[in-house]
């Protein structure tokens, strides 16, 4: 088993949401880039944290989070910078992600996000491991796969309430829970990618 580490290289604040950049020590050799989302719930509320890892030839991982829920539209605004004519890998996106990303566009009049490639590794995943595997929860793949262990991870279904406490209190330990867990997410993603697309493709 081997274990992500997280090196902080900059964080930014801004009127109502932050971008903290990591340094990403895996070789993520591909140019497409890894998204994954957190939300407060599953329909009508902001997005609460963008995470995105640019794959290359320095690979870097940005993470866009709510401060308040006033800042969605400026995360937004970042968010379609970041990613113009992104090719884009997700886990699910195709069912959530993306269109819970284009629900939130709409609601402020920002019109939608449309990659210029989308690969949902979750499509994938099925066709490759359904009936073979007991599990295609990523983080299963992850560990059975790649033999990536998710020590001090939160599960998913706790997140919403982490960050809802965040917003509420200004808890930075619940925060920091929830982008550790996203951080996980857009990394363990990209590997795995690689490693589906070495044994595929």
């Amino acid at each position: 088993m081997y274990h992500i580490h997280m090196t902080v290289l900059s964080e930014l604040k801004f009127d109502g949401f932050a971008e903290r950049c990591y340094e990403v020590n895996s070789d993520i050799w591909t140019s497409k880039v890894f998204l994954d989302i957190e939300t407060l719930s599953l329909v009508g509320t902001p997005l609460t944290v963008i995470g995105l890892l640019q794959g290359g030839e320095k690979p870097t991982a940005t993470q866009l989070f709510l401060l308040k829920e006033e800042g969605e539209r400026e995360l937004l605004l970042r968010f379609l910078e970041l990613t113009k004519d992104a090719e884009v890998v997700t886990y699910n996106g195709a069912n959530f992600d993306i269109p819970f990303i284009n629900q939130r566009l709409l609601h402020h009049g920002l019109g939608q996000f449309v990659p210029r490639a989308h690969v949902d590794l979750y499509l994938t995943a099925k066709r490759k491991f359904q009936g073979k595997l007991p599990s295609l929860k990523q983080s299963y793949l992850e560990k059975h796969l790649l033999g990536i262990e998710r020590s001090d991870d939160v599960p998913s279904r706790f997140v919403p309430q982490y960050y809802q406490e965040f917003l509420l209190g200004g808890d930075w330990e619940c925060l920091e829970k929830v982008l550790r867990h996203n951080y996980y997410d857009i990394t363990g993603l990209a590997n795995l990618y690689l490693y589906v697309e070495q044994s595929l493709f």
